[in-house]
């Protein structure tokens, strides 16, 4: 029995010499991390749809690297000791959805959590000093201006 030849799509990106998985540049998928196997993407309803500002490709294996567990705790540990410091303020709820928005595109975006830093977006999105590991939600405000 031989596997199904791939169907083209522009949003497809082999990550590794794993031919059977893939990363998916289109917004609208949101797997494990964003990747994806031979059957998904073969099934898939938006391939070849246009899609207004696909994921970057990321870095070389930097979707399976979480930083260290003492690396998210010290990250756990500061954030927590300035949320507590701010009087644990919260977003509202449009900036929290500006945020998701943001970390939505973003290649280091792996089901609800942030590869660089380890945190689960839906909590670190929420606290008003919270901060994006790669400065996205800061340039994005920059951008506005």
């Amino acid at each position: 029995m031989s596997a199904k030849p791939l169907q083209p799509c522009s949003h497809r990106v082999t990550i590794s010499s794993n031919s059977e998985k893939f990363f998916c540049r289109h917004t609208s998928i949101h797997s494990n991390g964003n990747l994806v196997h031979a059957a998904i993407c073969n099934a898939c309803p938006v391939r070849e749809t246009v899609c207004e500002n696909p994921r970057p490709i990321p870095e070389t294996d930097a979707l399976n690297k979480l930083p260290s567990k003492f690396q998210m705790a010290r990250n756990l540990a500061g954030s927590m000791k300035e949320f507590f410091k701010d009087g644990c303020w919260l977003v509202d709820d449009e900036e929290y959805g500006r945020r998701m928005s943001i970390c939505g595109g973003c290649e280091f975006l792996h089901g609800s959590r942030c590869m660089k830093c380890g945190c689960g977006l839906t909590f670190k999105a929420r606290g008003r000093v919270f901060r994006c590991p790669i400065g996205k939600w800061a340039q994005a405000d920059k951008d506005e201006e």
